[in-house]
């Protein structure tokens, strides 16, 4: 999942095709539903392609020596090479200002560097495999997805059960401001909030949601996950509220595509997570 470099400008022909990948009904328009659909078809294939290949990629950066940790110095060699650079570049290569790289990878560069301190759970200065997956796929581990749960129920569980009632769920009353990805994991209105607990989360239909539950909710392999995405693509382009979208309407708003799950799925979730 690498950084796919979408093209700034694309034509008719190029949205033709993703809308033919999801158009299952071949009406030539696309429903709310075709597009979760097609999205969650994505999702699945990234996730599983970035587990299949972590242990692959971390052997070719863990050769400085092999043993079965990966240092930032072996990461930084691996980017640079990546990029282009040469082992001679690489050694006279200034990584405090990063003059040699466009502005696009100095600012992976930048984010890779932030992230690194979040995956080091074992320790600062090496990541193992399983840290590997979480730095370089947030989105593919299970760690990560651990985190989430735990701060829905830091924010939400009022009474300390480990657990999320109806109630609980549907208070929005959250202190921590900052915390803005987790929140948008919550449905704007009260209504919404308290179907989507009884109809998504609460799959057993106890009235309370336990870490399972959770850990179900916030996986973005959940069909859920690539509908709310699919609902944010519609609010922006769906320029006649018909709730479908015609061929005119996805060209005309092409950008906005070429940044979402339906197309670029790998750079959206790594500016997500």
């Amino acid at each position: 999942m690498q950084h796919l470099v979408a093209p700034l400008l694309c034509g008719e022909a190029d949205v033709d095709g993703w809308r033919f990948g999801a158009d299952r009904s071949r009406d030539g328009i696309l429903s709310i539903q075709e597009m979760g659909q097609y999205i969650n078809r994505r999702i699945v294939e990234h996730i599983d392609e970035a587990i299949m290949n972590n242990a692959r990629e971390f052997r070719r950066v863990d050769i400085g020596p092999a043993d079965g940790l990966i240092t930032w110095d072996e990461y930084h060699r691996f980017f640079l090479r990546e990029h282009g650079m040469t082992e001679a570049d690489i050694d006279e290569h200034d990584e405090i200002r990063h003059t040699a790289l466009n502005r696009r990878a100095r600012e992976d560069m930048m984010r890779d560097k932030a992230r690194w301190s979040e995956a080091a759970r074992t320790d600062l200065f090496t990541l193992t495999i399983d840290e590997y997956l979480s730095f370089r796929h947030p989105e593919s581990s299970v760690s990560n997805l651990l985190e989430l749960v735990d701060d829905l129920l830091r924010q939400f569980d009022q009474d300390g059960d480990d657990q999320l009632t109806l109630e609980e769920f549907s208070d929005l009353n959250v202190d921590d401001d900052d915390d803005l990805m987790r929140k948008s994991l919550i449905s704007k209105t009260l209504v919404e909030r308290r179907e989507e607990f009884k109809r998504i989360i609460d799959k057993n239909h106890d009235g309370k949601a336990d870490r399972g539950e959770l850990l179900n909710y916030v996986n973005p392999k959940t069909p859920r996950y690539a509908l709310q995405e699919a609902a944010t693509l519609f609010s922006l382009c769906d320029e006649n509220k018909d709730e479908l979208l015609t061929l005119k309407e996805m060209t005309d708003h092409a950008e906005i595509f070429l940044q979402s799950k339906m197309i670029d799925t790998a750079n959206s979730f790594h500016t997500e997570f």
